[in-house]
C-alpha cells in the first residue's frame, strides 16, 4: 500500500511536467520542452511516453542518436508503443541509408512496427527504402505502393515510387509519377533530372530536353543531353555537352574529397558536435562550390551555432525552396521578425504544399502576436 501511494505521488507531478513539455514544443520552445521530460523521467523513470517525447524532442534538434536511444527505451517499456517503433523504424532508415550497413537491422525495425501500426504510411515508406537496398525490387514497389496509397503526401515517398518503377524498367509508370512530382515540386533538381533521364530512354527528346536543362550539372545528366541535343540537331550543344560530361569526370577525385569531407561533417552533426561539422561542410563546399545539397548542410550546422549572419551571405540570391526557407530562419533568428514573415509568405505562395514553410510562418506570426493567422 505505502509503494502504490508513493507510485501515485510521482505520477501526479511527472504528468504535469509532460503536460507543460508538450505545450512548449507546440510554441517551438523545444529546448525548454526537453528539460521537462528529462524531469518527468527523473520523477517517473517508467514511464515510457515520457521517453517518447524526449526522444521527439532530441530528434527534432538533430540528435539523431540520442532520440534512437529514447525511442528505444520507450519500446522497451511498453513493447505495443507503436508510435516508438515507427520512429525507431525511421531513424534506423536514416542510419542504414547514411552509412550504407544495418539495412537487416531496419528492415526488421520497420517490419515491427508495422505489425503495431499496419496502416502506419511511414513505415511502409522507410521499409521501402530499405527494400530497394537490400530487394528484392518487387518488395520495395509494394511497401512504396502502399506508403503513397495510404498517404500520398509524404515528404520524397512519390519519387523514391517512381525510382522504383526506374529500377525495374518501367518507364511509363515512373514517367507518369515523376511529371506529377516535379509539377509539384518545381525546384526538386535530381526530380528533374530522373524525368528527363527516363523521357529520353523511352525516345521523347523533345520532352527530356526541358527537364535535363533544369537538373543539377553532373556528368550522367551531361551525357544524356548531349545525346538527346544531338538527335535534335543541335550539334554545337551536343559538342558542349559532351565536354562538360568529360570535365566532371577529369574532376571526380576533387568531388571524391568533397564528400569525405561531407561524411566526416555528417558525422560531426549526429554527435551533435555543429561546430566541427560547420568547418568540414564550408571545406566541402569548397572543393564543389556547384554543390547545392552541401550549402543547405552548412546553413543547418551555422543555425546550430548562432551564425544566422553567416546563413543569409551563404544562401543570397539562392531560389530553391529549401534554401529559402532556411534563409527566413536566419532572419528569424537575427529578430528580423517582420523580413521573415515576408519572405515565408512568399514562400508558402510558391510551394503550397511545403508544410515546413506553413509551420515556421505560423511561428512567426505567434511572435508578432498574430494569434488567429498564426493558428
Amino acid at each position: 500500500m505505502v509503494a502504490l501511494l508513493l507510485l501515485l505521488a510521482q505520477a501526479a507531478p511527472a504528468r504535469a511536467l509532460l503536460d507543460e513539455g508538450v505545450s512548449l514544443s507546440h510554441q517551438g520552445n523545444f529546448a525548454a520542452a526537453g528539460d521537462r521530460f528529462v524531469r518527468a523521467i527523473a520523477l517517473d523513470p517508467a514511464q515510457a511516453e515520457a521517453h517518447y517525447l524526449l526522444g521527439l524532442v532530441r530528434q527534432q534538434d538533430g540528435r539523431k542518436e540520442p532520440a534512437l536511444e529514447s525511442f528505444k527505451r520507450a519500446a522497451s517499456l511498453d513493447a505495443r508503443y507503436g508510435e516508438a517503433q515507427a520512429r525507431i523504424c525511421e531513424l534506423e532508415t536514416d542510419f542504414a541509408l547514411a552509412r550504407e550497413s544495418g539495412y537487416e537491422r531496419a528492415a526488421a525495425a520497420c517490419r515491427r512496427s508495422l505489425t503495431l501500426l499496419p496502416r502506419d504510411a511511414e513505415s511502409h515508406f522507410h521499409l521501402g527504402r530499405v527494400q530497394m537496398k537490400l530487394g528484392p525490387k518487387p518488395a520495395a514497389l509494394a511497401s512504396l505502393r502502399t506508403a503513397v496509397r495510404l498517404d500520398p503526401e509524404i515528404p520524397g515517398a512519390q519519387f523514391e515510387l517512381a525510382l522504383a518503377h526506374l529500377d525495374l524498367g518501367q518507364l511509363p509508370a515512373a514517367i507518369e509519377i515523376l511529371e506529377r512530382f516535379v509539377a509539384a515540386n518545381p525546384s526538386h533538381g535530381n526530380g528533374h533530372f530522373q524525368l528527363g533521364a527516363a523521357l529520353a530512354k523511352s525516345g521523347a527528346c523533345p520532352a527530356a530536353v526541358p527537364h535535363l536543362e533544369r537538373a543539377p550539372s553532373h556528368a550522367q545528366r551531361h551525357f544524356v543531353l548531349s545525346g538527346c541535343y544531338k538527335k535534335l540537331g543541335r550539334a554545337e550543344d551536343a559538342a558542349r555537352e559532351l565536354k562538360s560530361a568529360a570535365a566532371w569526370q577529369a574532376n571526380e577525385s576533387t568531388r571524391r574529397q568533397s564528400r569525405f569531407r561531407a561524411a566526416a561533417a555528417k558525422k560531426h552533426a549526429t554527435a551533435g558536435a555543429w561546430a566541427d561539422a560547420a568547418r568540414e561542410y564550408r571545406s566541402a563546399l569548397e572543393l564543389t562550390p556547384e554543390d547545392a545539397s552541401l550549402k543547405i548542410d552548412l546553413a543547418i550546422a551555422l543555425l546550430r551555432t548562432n551564425r544566422e549572419a553567416e546563413v543569409l551571405d551563404l544562401l543570397a540570391g539562392e531560389r530553391a525552396t529549401v534554401a529559402r526557407y532556411h534563409s527566413t530562419l536566419a532572419l528569424t533568428g537575427l529578430g528580423r521578425i517582420e523580413e521573415a514573415r515576408a519572405a515565408l509568405a512568399g514562400l508558402v505562395r510558391d510551394e503550397p504544399a511545403f508544410a515546413e514553410g506553413w509551420y515556421q510562418l505560423g511561428v512567426v506570426d505567434l511572435r508578432l502576436n498574430n494569434a488567429v493567422e498564426a493558428e
